[in-house]
């Protein structure tokens, strides 16, 4: 994330400012593994005063890593997810990337992903932020993974291009 980072963390910054108090969120940047985590650890109330705390967590996030498999940042969103209060209903996953995924085929993290959210009923919202298009129709592309990862939903996949 490189070149979109700062594009990332700035959608990031607006989308916490729109969720009301009532709501949770916690945030994990991944690499080849999990690379940051916000300090809790759970899902916390969208308060000011986590808020701001988000805030400074994102202002310390850098670019770093060469190669992304999302599985274990994914996991570990499952994870938070399932210790979450379960009478709460629409639990969402947001999935953010600009570029391929690698050490990880689109086979087994489709199993994978169906595996970990057998119980939880997560809805997963993919965002691909990626200046040039791939090639939508190859079932490998980056776009065609998220799509499938998104459940096939077209309004659960977006193309950021700038």
């Amino acid at each position: 994330m490189r070149g979109t980072l700062g594009m990332v963390k700035r959608e990031m910054l607006l989308s916490l400012s729109k969720i009301d108090a009532t709501q949770t969120f916690h945030l994990i940047f991944f690499n080849e593994g999990i690379r940051d985590e916000f300090k809790y650890k759970k899902l916390v109330p969208a308060t000011t005063k986590y808020i701001r705390e988000a805030v400074t967590f994102l202002a310390k996030v850098h670019p770093k890593g060469s190669g992304t498999n999302p599985l274990p940042a994914l996991e570990r969103a499952f994870d938070v997810l399932a210790k979450a209060d379960r009478s709460k209903k629409g639990k969402m996953i947001f999935l953010l990337t600009d570029g391929e995924f690698y050490n990880v085929t689109r086979d087994k993290l489709l199993r994978d992903i169906k595996r970990m959210n057998k119980k939880n009923d997560v809805a997963i919202f993919t965002f691909l932020y990626r200046f040039k298009s791939d090639n939508p129709s190859d079932p490998d592309s980056i776009e065609s993974v998220l799509r499938a990862i998104a459940g096939g939903k077209e309004e659960r996949f977006t193309h950021i291009r700038d």
